[in-house]
Parts: structure tokens; sequence; C-alpha cells
């Protein structure tokens, strides 16, 4: 970023205009302008909202009473004890859950599971995760009082084996 020095006859001016930035000094005689240029957002964020879309479109689809149970798992799950590694709260609703396992469910199988394109055909490979007691289970998420119970199949059409 260059910066100029700009005279005291526009030292009013200050914001953007066009492609060119003016700031104002402490000083009355003198102002810095520079021209704006927008950063070039890198690629790892377009991966990440490719992954976050298709993760909304795929939580469109999920059944309501597997909802249900996640909200049921959100009011256990918001009182455990905070991760220590993060020091963090935990999630607060029902959709960040989901995100999360989701993330733990692709780390676990990288070689067939993209979350760019994750669609609920691809739950018919691990039928075992279509239930919130079977993500649990697999310890994608850690366990609640009760969370054996959660049940509601996530896909209607896909049947646990």
């Amino acid at each position: 970023m260059a910066k100029v020095v700009y005279s005291s006859l526009v030292t009013g001016i200050a914001g953007k205009i066009s492609d060119v930035v003016y700031y104002r000094s402490s000083s009355s005689h003198f102002g810095y302008i520079r021209e704006y240029n927008y950063p070039r957002i890198p690629e790892s964020n377009h991966e990440f909202g490719a992954k976050i879309r298709a993760i909304g479109k795929l939580w469109g689809e999920v059944t309501p009473l597997y909802k249900e149970d996640l909200a049921l798992y959100l009011k256990k799950y918001r009182v455990l004890d905070p991760d220590i590694k993060s020091l963090t709260e935990r999630a607060n609703n029902a959709p960040a859950i989901y995100v999360k396992w989701l993330f733990a469910f692709a780390d676990k199988y990288p070689d067939n599971i993209t979350l760019q394109d994750l669609v609920p055909m691809d739950f018919e490979l691990y039928p075992q995760y279509n239930t919130l007691s079977g993500v649990i289970s697999a310890g994608f998420l850690p366990k609640v009082e009760g969370w054996s119970k959660l049940t509601a199949p996530m896909f209607s059409d896909i049947t646990e084996q």
C-alpha cells in the first residue's frame, strides 16, 4: 500500500471515492490517499462455502423427527462441560451440531465422502449413521443421557442394516 500525502486543500475529504481511499491525519495541513485494492479471496474460502452450501441443502431434506431428536440432544449437549481444548461454549443450535458431526464424518471417510457433493444417497453406504444414536455410538458426537433413544431417521428412505 503506497500512501501519498495530499495538501490541506482537501483534508476535509475522508472515505472512498472511486478506487481511491482518503484518510484524515491528525494535522490539518495534510492527509493521506491510497488506491483501494480488494484482497483476493483465497480458494479455501470458496471450498468451505461449497461445503456449507451442500450441508445446508442436505439439512433441508432431513426428516422433522430427526430434527426433533437433534433438539432433544442439544438440550443435554449444552450442559456438558466445555471442550477443554478450545475453551469455548458448545454449539447452541441443531444445525451447528449437524455441521459438526458431518465434518467429523467426512474426516473419517475422506476417500468416500466429500462435503461439497454430499447428498442423501451417500448415506446408503453408511446406514448406521442415519440416526443420531448411530452417530453418537460412532463417536462423532459426545454421549449424553438417553442418547440411545434418539433413533429417528435422518432420511426416511434409508434403513439401518
